[in-house]
């Protein structure tokens, strides 16, 4: 019987060396594998950037034509009164219960209750109205009065001055090319105008020291103009 155990061991070691050669087999095959994963992988990447560049291109597309069609001069008719905004908070709508009768155009109306977060400005046919331009202000920062609001309006700046910044978080206005504040300065016409507050320096909103910048709707170039001397 011991006569046997030399060629058992011997058969035991060709049969390891057969399983260590198909484990390698299926290494190299699993390595393929993984390989061929990596590759699908980065073409999904690829995809997916492609996808995401297109969308971005179709939004920023779709966001100039927005912005072109708020250069287009509303009618006189269509014009609304200067006079100051109010702010409802989000307990008094709860009271009127869906009755929106008492909302005025440029009203703002707290709409959750959650610091500045649900703040809306009311528009034409009691509609709710935010900016929807990438390059604003950050909502979390505070809040922009939008170019479909102050496009009704001659002076929307003198609409809300007389609201307390801490009740209103208003840090920017998005005006057209005839608005009252736009005029004191020398800009170019068929530009988006932002009347803002940021201090480039501390990086930070001083809303003691406001300006004007004018954007370039093709490009989102910002530019100061300069004011108008006073005749």
């Amino acid at each position: 019987m011991n006569m046997d155990l030399p060629k058992l061991l011997e058969k035991i070691n060709i049969n390891i060396d057969f399983v260590d050669d198909i484990i390698k087999s299926k290494e190299e095959e699993l390595n393929k594998i993984l390989k061929f994963k990596d590759s699908l992988k980065q073409e999904k990447k690829d995809i997916l950037e492609k996808i995401n560049k297109i969308k971005k291109e179709k939004e920023l597309k779709e966001e100039i034509e927005r912005e072109k069609k708020n250069l287009i001069v509303p009618s006189l008719e269509e014009k609304e009164d200067n006079s100051p905004a109010t702010i409802y908070d989000y307990y008094t709508i709860q009271d009127l219960k869906g009755d929106t009768s008492c909302f005025n155009f440029g009203d703002i109306v707290d709409t959750s209750c959650n610091r500045h977060y649900g703040f809306k400005f009311v528009g034409k046919n009691g509609s709710f109205q935010n900016t929807t331009r990438r390059n604003s202000v950050d909502h979390e920062e505070g809040l922009t009065v939008p170019i479909e609001i102050s496009k009704y309006l001659t002076d929307t700046v003198s609409k809300y001055s007389n609201l307390d910044y801490e009740l209103s978080s208003i840090l920017a206005y998005e005006l057209p090319y005839n608005d009252v504040t736009v005029q004191k300065y020398k800009v170019k016409k068929n530009y988006m105008y932002e009347y803002v507050c940021w201090d480039y320096k501390n990086e930070c909103y001083d809303i003691d020291k406001w300006y004007l910048e004018q954007i370039n709707i093709e490009t989102g170039k910002r530019t100061k103009p300069r004011k108008r001397r006073n005749k």
